[in-house]
């Protein structure tokens, strides 16, 4: 009779926000503005006793906020955090709590052995939530999921989203001026080539990149592209290619970053950005 082995963690983290403010006589004061705080849950659950070599399990860290700077942050990050947790990873409907995510899937794990007598491979899923702030301002959660449902090899990928602190999410259209792409695209070749050691002279496509196995148009083959999987850091904007978006499987996943000197110049005035630069 198979058993159900659970670790439930919680951890209270708070990120403090505090600004400078000079007073009359001109020294400077230290002001507490708004926290977030988040209760990190981390959750760990396996069918015992494991089949072969491995085990059928199912593991969640993710902040669960408590108290943010607004309430629509809040609500925003309580949402994206949630609906990347909970979703299903066949239907495309997200389950109604980690307790139904986990029951549902050991279920399918069990059916699947049902229907395939003698095998005794383990799946799992694993899903981690980074959450960071800049100055208050900017709000990044890194999405990150490592999964075997079968056949020939494990898969991974991490998402990144941007927020606001009122919650919007942040779009590079409305943090850059129009025409960055053209005018990034050779800086950010470069800064590319570099991060995957890729000669200058040598085709992107016979490095094995950007060959677009997804089947996107030919004139794109072997052409640099951005995405829209950024995110933002005290180093600049970051941007991160999962595996089989832009090379094979084996070349895994590949990132690169422009730094705030190369984009200063393509700031938009008034934009979020330019209250969190430093240059």
């Amino acid at each position: 009779m198979k058993k159900l082995f659970v670790l439930l963690a919680v951890i209270t983290v708070f990120f403090n926000a505090c600004r400078n403010k000079e007073t009359s006589d001109g020294a400077h004061i230290t002001e507490k503005e708004d926290t977030l705080a988040f209760n990190w849950i981390k959750i760990d659950t396996s069918i015992l006793p494991c089949q072969g070599a491995s085990c059928t399990s199912v593991r969640f860290s993710f902040p669960q906020v408590s108290t943010a700077p607004t309430q629509q942050l809040k609500d925003s990050l309580t949402t994206i955090i949630e609906d990347f947790i909970l979703a299903n990873m066949s239907e495309g409907l997200r389950k109604a709590s980690p307790e139904q995510f986990i029951t549902d899937f050991f279920n399918d794990y069990i059916s699947f052995q049902q229907s395939e007598p003698g095998y005794d491979i383990g799946w799992f899923v694993e899903r981690d939530v980074q959450l960071k702030s800049i100055d208050n301002e900017v709000f990044t959660l890194g999405l990150g999921e490592h999964s075997f449902l079968g056949g020939a090899h494990p898969n991974a990928y991490l998402l990144f989203v941007n927020v606001d602190k009122y919650g919007n999410k942040l779009i590079l259209d409305s943090l850059l001026t129009d025409g960055w792409k053209p005018n990034l695209a050779a800086p950010a070749e470069d800064a590319f080539r570099e991060e995957q050691q890729v000669h200058p002279e040598v085709p992107l496509d016979d490095a094995g990149y950007f060959v677009f196995p997804d089947g996107d148009s030919e004139e794109d083959f072997g052409m640099f592209q951005f995405n829209d999987n950024f995110t933002i850091s005290e180093k600049g904007i970051s941007f991160y290619y999962n595996s089989y978006e832009i090379a094979a499987y084996a070349t895994g996943p590949s990132s690169f970053t422009l730094d705030w000197k190369t984009l200063q110049p393509f700031i938009r005035p008034n934009s979020i950005l330019a209250k969190v630069v430093k240059i």
